[in-house]
């Protein structure tokens, strides 16, 4: 047997090796060249000679070549602080002290120990060129990313799985495009943090900017609008904090989620104005027989995962639901955003009230709505099948009636 597999040995590694080798018939080997992206950043004229970061993780090993004296670091091979850093926070505030602006096709901190990021103090741009990844994750005992003078980042934002955050405090961060890249759009991505984890309104705002930006995953609950002066001179409401009752009647902005019920429903006219629910939106329970006090409604912003955004139900009244200026939503790990259940069997006997918000939201996902549990196209079809049981009826009560009548006349001849 070993003789066997000895011999085996002999005939397959070197064709294996054969195979692996890089080099083409001619005999000359192939040079693919530097890599694209280590490339673009190597040609940034913004990148100095002697201000590079040539390596991907910042650790003892590399802290003396670090170029200390530059205020712009440019890292080809992406900037890393993660477990593999052997650096006190203090080490890294005297290395990093310096350091103003990053371009790097990825950013991350990751599977450390720090509580934040305050090492990072005088930071104020990342650079991604609207491709890489601007990323805080795994950082068990990270309580928030607290870069309180980042201000502009051209990058992708994922941070997620730090098990004892509970704040961004991110306070000045802007999502902007670089000035070197084509424009793709953003993906942002904040989920799976501490259970109290809360994102402040400006800090969403700013990731609004663009409306293509796709919200991945934004997971947990809006922080209260209490202490937010500016926010609350600028008409945002926290429902939490004054309910639909006592709300005002010129608020724009709705923080938290709007339950209107029978308790409340006389009020809905002031909600006439609001254009944004940082939140979700139920309609139960009520004699409402429209949603015409939604006219100016243009975004829900949910981070209830799993949640629809807009859930009406029970509301046996209801015969119209138009909200005509609605186009944008956020519903975290949720199939079907916009749910009816139980309302008035008018909205159930035409399509259009589904067909108008899908067509609203989406070119394409056909599955975005649904009325007791039926998408548009199934409504439709199931009219269309009564139509056509009727027409049946009909032709078939007709023929009845011309065979009667036949008789009636054959009788009169006899």
């Amino acid at each position: 047997m070993i003789i066997l597999y000895l011999f085996f040995l002999a005939l397959v590694v070197p064709v294996l090796a054969e195979n692996a080798t890089a080099i083409p018939q001619n005999g000359t080997e192939i040079d693919y060249g530097p890599d694209p992206m280590e490339l673009e950043i190597r040609q940034d004229p913004r990148c100095l000679p002697g201000c590079f970061f040539e390596t991907n993780i910042l650790g003892s090993w590399f802290i003396d070549d670090f170029p200390r004296n530059c205020t712009t670091v440019c890292a080809p091979y992406g900037f890393r602080i993660d477990g593999q850093t052997d650096l006190s926070e203090k080490q890294l505030a005297e290395t990093l002290k310096n350091m103003k602006n990053v371009i790097a096709f990825q950013f991350a901190v990751t599977h450390t120990r720090f509580k934040n990021t305050q090492f990072l103090a005088n930071l104020e741009t990342v650079d991604c060129y609207d491709v890489g990844t601007f990323r805080h994750s795994i950082n068990y005992r990270m309580e928030d990313v607290g870069l309180l003078n980042l201000s502009n980042v051209s990058c992708n934002i994922e941070i997620g799985s730090n098990n004892n955050m509970t704040q961004l405090n991110l306070p000045k961060l802007n999502l902007v495009h670089s000035p070197y890249a084509n424009y793709s759009s953003f993906t942002v991505s904040v989920s799976y943090n501490h259970p109290d984890f809360c994102i402040t309104v400006s800090e969403m705002l700013k990731f609004m900017v663009y409306n293509d930006t796709n919200f991945n995953w934004m997971i947990g609950d809006y922080c209260r609008l209490s202490n937010n002066s500016e926010l609350l001179s600028q008409k945002y409401c926290d429902v939490r904090d004054t309910p639909l009752e006592v709300m005002a009647s010129n608020c724009l902005k709705i923080v938290g989620n709007l339950l209107i019920d029978e308790k409340n429903e006389i009020f809905v006219g002031k909600l006439a104005n609001v254009d944004t629910i940082f939140g979700n939106l139920i309609i139960r329970n009520t004699n409402l027989t429209d949603t015409n006090f939604l006219g100016s409604l243009t975004t829900v912003m949910s981070m209830r995962e799993g949640e629809p955004v807009i859930l009406i139900e029970n509301n046996p009244e209801l015969r119209n639901v138009t909200i005509p200026k609605f186009v944008k939503y956020h519903a975290p790990q949720t199939h079907v955003p916009v749910q009816m259940y139980n309302n008035s069997a008018e909205l159930s006997k035409t399509s259009k009230f589904c067909n108008d918000l899908q067509s609203q939201l989406t070119d394409t996902m056909t599955w975005i709505v649904r009325i007791d549990g039926l998408v548009c196209d199934y409504i439709q079809r199931d009219i269309d099948a009564e139509i056509a049981r009727k027409n049946r009826e009909n032709l078939g009560n007709g023929r009845s009636s011309l065979v009667f009548m036949g008789i009636l006349v054959l009788k009169c001849f006899l």
